[in-house]
C-alpha cells in the first residue's frame, strides 16, 4: 500500500452512508466528482442495506468506476454468503462491479510471520494490484491521452504559421495563392463565429429547458415526500414519535435532493455534447462541471421544529375527568331529586362516570387531531423551506453551467479563428520580406518547424501508448 501511496494514490475516507444521514450522504456525493474511483467498504456481518445500495445507485451516475471491499472477514465465519448475497446486489446494480473480501488482521499477521500464503488468504494482494494496475493505470492513461491531445492540437496550430511562412519565403510566386487560401480559411473561421448564434440557440434553449425540468423534478419528489409524510401523520399519534419521523424526513429529503442533484449533473453533460456537436468538424473537449455537488444546499434550511408529545399526567386527567362529569352529576341529580332523592346518589354519580370518560376520549380525539394538524403544518412549512433553498441554489447551479458551457466554447471558435489569422499574417509578412533577411528566417524557421513535429511525434507516441495500454488492461479494471 505504501508504495501505491508514494506513486501518486490519494485515498480520501469520507463519512459512512450505513445509517444515511443526510449530512453524510451530501458531503460523500460531493467528493465523487473529483474522484477516479469510489471503494464502498462494508464489513462482513450483513449483507448490503436498502440505504447503502440507494446510495451506490447514487453514486454510480456521478463516477461508475465503483470497488466493493468486504471487511472483517476473519471476524464472522459465515462471510461467503455474505459474499454471495454482496454479489448479487451488486450484480443488480452493475455487471462489473469486483468484490475483495479482505482482512486487516490477517493481513498483519502475514507480515509479522512473513506467511505468502496467509497474505493471499487475506485478500489484500488482489485488492492491491486491482488498485495498482485497474484505478492507477486506468487514471494515468486518461491523462495521458488528454495530455497527448491538448498537445497535438497546439502544435498543429503552431505548425500551420509556421509552414504558412516557410512556403511563402521558399515559393514567393505562391505566395498570392497561398493567401487566398488562408483568406478563404480565415473567412471560414468568421463564418464559425456569426454562425455561433446556432449554438449559443441551443444552449440558452437547453437551459430554459433544464431550469424548469430541474424544478419540476425537485418539487415532485418534495411533493412525494409530503403525501408519504401526511399518510404516516393520519396513520397515528406524530407527537411521541416526532424525534424518529424528523429523522427520516430529513433522510428522505436528503435523498430527494441528491437524485434531483444527480440527474441535473448528467443532464448538464448531454447539454454540453449537444452544444459541441456544432463544432463537429473537429474533435473537441467538454468542459469539466460539478453540478452535483450538495454538500451546503440544506445548510440555509432550519431543522425540524420541535411539537408537543401529547403526553399529560394523571392530575391532567382527573381534571379533564371531572370536568365532563361534573355536568352529568348535576343534570341526573336533580332529576332524581324529584323522586325524593339526594343530589349526589348512585345514578348521579355513575351518569358523572360515563359522561366523564366520553369527555375524556373526546378531548383525546381532538388533542391527536390538533397534533396531526400541526405536524402537517410544520411538514408543509419544512418542504416549502426546501423547495425555496435548494430551488434558488440548483438556479445558481445551473447558470454557472451555461456560463462555463459558453465560454468553454467562445474560447475554442476563438482560438481557431486566431490561428488563422496568425497564418495568414505570416504568409503575408514573408512575402514582403527583404531577400537578404528570408534565407535566415527559412533557416529559423526549419528549425522551429523540427521542434514542433518532435513534440507533435512525442504527443503521437504517448497517445499510442496509451491505446496500446487500454487494450492490454484487464478486462474487471477500472478507472
Amino acid at each position: 500500500i505504501r508504495k501505491i501511496l508514494a506513486g501518486g494514490l490519494i485515498v480520501v475516507d469520507s463519512p459512512g452512508v450505513g445509517g444515511l444521514a443526510s449530512a453524510h450522504t451530501l458531503a460523500t456525493l460531493t467528493a465523487l466528482p473529483t474522484a477516479d474511483a469510489m471503494l464502498l467498504v462494508s464489513d462482513a456481518s450483513q449483507e448490503y442495506t436498502e440505504p447503502e445500495l440507494r446510495f451506490l445507485r447514487q453514486a454510480m451516475r456521478i463516477t461508475p468506476n465503483v470497488v466493493g471491499i468486504l471487511a472483517k472477514t476473519d471476524l464472522y465465519p459465515e462471510w461467503r454468503r455474505v459474499e454471495e448475497a454482496d454479489r448479487a446486489y451488486l450484480t443488480g446494480v452493475a455487471p462489473d462491479i469486483p468484490l475483495f473480501p479482505v482482512s486487516s488482521d490477517l493481513r498483519l499477521e502475514a507480515a509479522r510471520l512473513r506467511d505468502s500464503e496467509l497474505n493471499e488468504e487475506s485478500g489484500f494482494p488482489a485488492l492491491i494490484a486491482h488498485l495498482r494496475d485497474g484505478i492507477m493505470g486506468e487514471a494515468q492513461r486518461l491523462q495521458g491521452r488528454s495530455v497527448s491531445q491538448d498537445v497535438r492540437g497546439v502544435t498543429e496550430n503552431l505548425r500551420l504559421s509556421l509552414q504558412s511562412e516557410l512556403e511563402a519565403l521558399e515559393n514567393p510566386g505562391g505566395t498570392p495563392r497561398m493567401v487566398a487560401q488562408l483568406e478563404l480559411a480565415r473567412a471560414e473561421a468568421d463564418d464559425l463565429r456569426k454562425r455561433s448564434a446556432r449554438w449559443q440557440i441551443t444552449l440558452n434553449d437547453g437551459i430554459s429547458d433544464l431550469i424548469a425540468d430541474m424544478e419540476y423534478d425537485l418539487r415532485n419528489r418534495l411533493r412525494q415526500i409530503q403525501r408519504e409524510a401526511e399518510t404516516a401523520i393520519d396513520e397515528g399519534d406524530p407527537g411521541p414519535a416526532w424525534t424518529d419521523f424528523s429523522t427520516w424526513l430529513e433522510v428522505s429529503t436528503a435523498a430527494a435532493i441528491s437524485d434531483t442533484f444527480v440527474l441535473t449533473s448528467e443532464r448538464a453533460q448531454q447539454l454540453a455534447a449537444e452544444v459541441a456537436e456544432h463544432f463537429a468538424a473537429e474533435e473537441v473537449r467538454l468542459p469539466v462541471m460539478h453540478v452535483s455537488n450538495s454538500a451546503d444546499v440544506l445548510n440555509p434550511v432550519d431543522a425540524m421544529p420541535e411539537m408537543d408529545p401529547g403526553r399529560i399526567n394523571p392530575v391532567q386527567k382527573v381534571l379533564i375527568g371531572m370536568r365532563g362529569s361534573y355536568g352529568g352529576v348535576l343534570m341526573f341529580g336533580l332529576v332524581t331529586g324529584i323522586f325524593g332523592m339526594a343530589l349526589i346518589n348512585p345514578l348521579s354519580l355513575s351518569a358523572g362516570v360515563l359522561l366523564g370518560r366520553k369527555a375524556y376520549r373526546e378531548d383525546k380525539e381532538a388533542r391527536l387531531k390538533r397534533r396531526q394538524g400541526e405536524a402537517k403544518v410544520l411538514v408543509r412549512r419544512q418542504l416549502d423551506d426546501v423547495t425555496f433553498q435548494v430551488g434558488k441554489q440548483l438556479k445558481d447551479r445551473l447558470r454557472l453551467v451555461q456560463r462555463s458551457i459558453r465560454d468553454h466554447f467562445t474560447e475554442i471558435a476563438d482560438e481557431h479563428h486566431r490561428s488563422l489569422a496568425d497564418s495568414v499574417a505570416a504568409a503575408q509578412k514573408a512575402a514582403e520580406t527583404y531577400a537578404l533577411e528570408k534565407d535566415a528566417r527559412i533557416r529559423d524557421i526549419k528549425a522551429e518547424l523540427k521542434k514542433v513535429d518532435a513534440l507533435h511525434r512525442a504527443a503521437e507516441a504517448v497517445a499510442a501508448e496509451v491505446s496500446a495500454a487500454g487494450t492490454m488492461a484487464p478486462a474487471g479494471g477500472v478507472r
